[in-house]
């Protein structure tokens, strides 16, 4: 048996901003205090979409607490079921991010 391979790097690596991870970090602490964080979470090697919007901005991906799907699968995979419960927590980062930037960018222009 042979098969022939064509194996191509479609994706580049995931690397979130320091500066952006640290305010979302903060953000979180914030708002849900340290029980709110995955404290030393280990990284994550799939690929993502996500990768390619970081490599023209600065940005963080995060993880919500989505949860697992069924049988503990992960994403992408037939058998994961979303949790609608976390849009709302998802939808509140977002925009408790997006004030403290803009809060921060407004004191910068202050100066």
């Amino acid at each position: 048996m042979r098969a022939d391979v064509d194996y191509q790097r479609r994706y580049p690596v995931l690397v979130n901003d320091a500066q952006m991870t640290g305010l979302a970090r903060q953000v979180a602490l914030d708002w849900l205090g340290e029980g709110g964080l995955i404290q030393n979470m280990q990284p994550l090697t799939g690929s993502k979409d996500f990768a390619f919007l970081l490599e023209r901005c600065a940005g963080s991906y995060l993880i919500i607490g989505n949860g697992d799907g069924e049988d503990g699968c992960m994403v992408h995979n037939p058998g994961y079921d979303f949790n609608d419960d976390c849009l709302a927590t998802g939808a509140a980062n977002q925009e408790r991010s997006r004030q403290e930037r803009r809060t921060s960018v407004d004191r910068i222009m202050e100066t």
